[in-house]
């Protein structure tokens, strides 16, 4: 005998070893007993010593050399990891040095750090790596409008998309988060920002989506089709439920199955009367709604979980925070450029929503539209 193996079970999983009772466990191998260890990662060699280990006992380390769980030892006397040893390096002097450790300056060098820092169970070097940024994207253009700073700053990137586009994003801290979304274009002129383009709509369908999902949703999946009754009530001023109104309202609605595990805010441009003129819409105006696990014939019911608008909507903010006392809350923040605002607080514990599940900030597109993306919230006070 010489070393042990350990085998990689989940990506961002920490050590997972089954402990042996104490009479059934055998001595150490007197290597292990050993000041200095050897891993190989990936099948490549890293020395290091017993204390540097042991000295993060929650990580995926500590169980390693604690004495406490059986594993396998390889011949050649070093410890296995399978994992790629590129990163490596950085990881073992995170370990030496703690928070003393300098940061990589390349953002693209951290994503892939904070990939293997999640895996090896190093919370506190992932909170240091955590970063607002474009985690995952379908049929969208991204381009950010800063660089990454050491220090918290007011982050954006410009989004340009069609119809069942969509963008997810990582944040610093996955606990409480705050993100705008404006509908302009990235220089400003009129005419190809999500504001001028719904306007131009000919339907009541879905124009943008902005809300919480799990950051492991499936951005590509197929949009499906809902029950969509007419609204029974719109908030004042708004449009008359007349016979016209009903029958230009679509009974079914298309929508991305995303929504049916988060908390989102739904904008459409409304169309309530034809026009004279056949090829001419001009909306009356927009209408937004809280969708909470996609459920749309809920959302039509609840007057307190939509607002009409006669202008254009341009922002949705929204701030997510965990509370262990209360339940997590998201408070979103709808406005038109009146300015008009008008809030809305969902509380996951209150409305029967998983309250564990890892939300982070999710955008879809239901019509060619561009965006602007903050992780700051605007002016909502």
């Amino acid at each position: 005998p010489g070393s042990y193996r350990v085998t990689s079970i989940s990506s961002g999983a920490r050590c997972m070893l089954s402990a042996k009772d104490s009479a059934q466990e055998q001595p150490p191998p007197k290597r292990q007993r050993r000041c200095r260890v050897v891993l190989n990662v990936g099948g490549e060699k890293f020395e290091t010593s017993r204390d540097t280990l042991r000295s993060w006992p929650s990580s995926f380390f500590g169980p390693l050399v604690s004495g406490r769980h059986h594993v396998e030892w390889e011949d050649d006397g070093s410890l296995f990891i399978d994992r790629s040893p590129e990163f490596f390096p950085f990881i073992l002097e995170y370990l030496r040095n703690g928070n003393k450790f300098v940061l990589p300056s390349k953002d693209e060098l951290r994503d892939a750090l904070l990939l293997e820092a999640e895996y090896y169970g190093l919370d506190a070097l992932v909170s240091r790596l955590r970063r607002c940024r474009l985690a995952d994207s379908h049929l969208m253009a991204f381009a950010m409008e800063s660089s990454y700073l050491p220090e918290p700053q007011p982050w954006s990137g410009h989004m340009a998309g069609s119809r069942y586009a969509a963008c997810l994003f990582d944040v610093r801290n996955p606990d409480d988060f705050e993100m705008t979304v404006s509908g302009r274009s990235r220089d400003g002129k009129s005419g190809d920002d999500w504001c001028d383009l719904m306007l131009r709509s000919s339907s009541n369908d879905v124009g943008v989506i902005v809300g919480i999902a799990p950051m492991d949703i499936n951005l590509r999946e197929a949009w499906v089709l809902g029950s969509n009754p007419l609204p029974s009530h719109f908030p004042s001023p708004g449009p008359p439920a007349g016979s016209e109104a009903a029958s230009l309202w679509p009974q079914q609605i298309e929508y991305p199955p995303a929504l049916e595990q988060g908390i989102f805010c739904v904008v459409r441009s409304c169309l309530f009367k034809r026009s004279e003129d056949a090829d001419h819409y001009d909306c009356d105006g927009s209408f937004a709604q809280m969708v909470l696990a996609g459920d749309f014939q809920k959302a039509n019911r609840e007057e307190s979980k939509n607002c009409w608008s006669g202008r254009m909507i341009t922002s949705i903010s929204f701030h997510f925070r965990r509370d262990a006392f209360n339940g997590p809350t998201v408070e979103f923040c709808v406005k038109n450029d009146d300015p008009e605002a008008w809030r809305f607080t969902i509380n996951l514990r209150t409305e029967g929503l998983s309250e564990s599940m890892p939300y982070r900030p999710v955008v879809f597109f239901g019509k060619r539209a561009h965006a602007v993306v903050e992780d700051i919230m605007l002016d909502t006070a």
